[in-house]
Formats: C-alpha cells, sequence, structure tokens
C-alpha cells in the first residue's frame, strides 16, 4: 500500500462485515452459501482497492456512525476528508467486476477536478469519487440512497454546485438470489464463486423456487380480508 504522505486520493471501503450484511441481503435461501458469498465479495472489493495502491479506509458497521445509510456515508468520507486527503473513491461490496482500473480511471478524473460516477443496472453506483471541494455535508447526505433513483440524484447535486461528470462504464450489482443467476455467467469472478460452491443447476432449482415463494407471500399480503363465512 502507498505511503499517505505520496497520494492525495484515498478509497473507502464503505461495507458491512459479512455477518451482519447476512441479517440484510439474500444473495442465495441457503443461510451459509449466502455468507460464503457475501464474505468472498467483501474479500474481493478489499482486494481490489488494495491493488490500486492507494491508502485504503474500511468502515465496517462498527466504524460507521449515523443513523441512516446516507448519514453514515458522509459522516464516513468526512472522516478520510479529515486526514488530509483532496479526493476520496467510495466502493462497496456488492460489484463482482469492480476492477483496479475503474479505481485508476476515478483516480484520473478526480485529479482534473471531476465528480466520478459508476453507474449500476438499476439506477445506483456502484463507485462514487469526490473531491475535497465537492463534499457538501448537509446535502450529500439527503440524496436519494440506497433507492432506483441515486445516479440522478447525485447527478442533480453535481449540477447544484456546478459539478463536472466522469461516468465509468456500467455494471450489475448483486443484491437479491435471483441476482447471482442472472450474472452468473456474465462475471468471471462470480462463476468461480459457483462453481467453488458446486450451485450451478442446484442453485439455480433453488432461487427460481424460493423466487416464486416470494411472489406468492407478495400477492397473498395484497389480498383483502376474507368474506363473512368464507373458510380457507
Amino acid at each position: 500500500m502507498a505511503n499517505i504522505s505520496d497520494n492525495h486520493t484515498a478509497i473507502l471501503l464503505f461495507a458491512r462485515s459479512a455477518k451482519e450484511e447476512a441479517q440484510h441481503k439474500k444473495l442465495s435461501p441457503d443461510d451459509s452459501d449466502n455468507l460464503f458469498l457475501l464474505d468472498s465479495l467483501k474479500q474481493h472489493a478489499y482486494s481490489v482497492a488494495d491493488q490500486a495502491s492507494l491508502p485504503l479506509f474500511h468502515f465496517s458497521e462498527t466504524k460507521q456512525i449515523g443513523s441512516g445509510f446516507g448519514e453514515r456515508l458522509t459522516n464516513s468520507l468526512a472522516n478520510v476528508f479529515g486526514r488530509g486527503y483532496e479526493n476520496v473513491i467510495v466502493i462497496g461490496a456488492d460489484c463482482p467486476d469492480i476492477s483496479v482500473s475503474d479505481i485508476h480511471s476515478a483516480e484520473k478524473a478526480l485529479a482534473c477536478g471531476q465528480m466520478v460516477l459508476g453507474p449500476d443496472m438499476r439506477g445506483g453506483t456502484f463507485l462514487l469519487g469526490l473531491t475535497a471541494e465537492m463534499f457538501e455535508r448537509k446535502q450529500l447526505a439527503s440524496v436519494s440512497w440506497q433507492t432506483s433513483e441515486l445516479l440522478e440524484s447525485l447527478r442533480k447535486y453535481a449540477d447544484c454546485f456546478q459539478f463536472e461528470i466522469t461516468y465509468l462504464a456500467q455494471k450489475f450489482d448483486l443484491n437479491v438470489a435471483s441476482d447471482v443467476i442472472e450474472y452468473g455467467e456474465q462475471s468471471a469472478f462470480l462463476s468461480i464463486l459457483l462453481r467453488s460452491l458446486h450451485l450451478s443447476i442446484d442453485f439455480q432449482l433453488i432461487v427460481c423456487l424460493y423466487h416464486t415463494y416470494l411472489t406468492f407471500l407478495q400477492v397473498l399480503s395484497r389480498r383483502g380480508p376474507p368474506l363473512m363465512g368464507t373458510a380457507y
């Protein structure tokens, strides 16, 4: 890892521990497989960030301060900027195809004074790059984090302060079990994980059944109360 005095840019890995993340995200109906996938994704993100040879700060749930996602993230950003860095690149642990070149591209754009957005397939981002001058804490905390409107919300944030934006190539991230199947063949890293678990066909079947079950529960929850005298 590069010496702090040699760098103006730092990486912020904003990701909960696999055990904590497993309480909120299911990439597999099987708890042990889910934990393995989440832990592998986190280790992969850490490895990619480390290979970028920039100062790296990992903020898991034990270091995140605040009541909501936006507040916790902006507090973490303030911590890193407070150490004297001019630029910060934020990544999470749900994009299996994030690469060292993504981070280097973001580093170059930040050096030119441009905000960096790495779009995902759902209207969110897998990477965010900010300079210290772009860090407006209150306004940034209030953007539409963890929604399909995030990318647009960040674009409006940049427009409000007249920041230029560099967009990286769009990538997918993993939020639900069906994503693992949908993108499994498109990602070399994800394919390796699936093969290591010997999941392939069995995993696809389990996920399909699990998705059907969740859909059934959603439909059931929208049904009104039964009519008087009706038996089920």
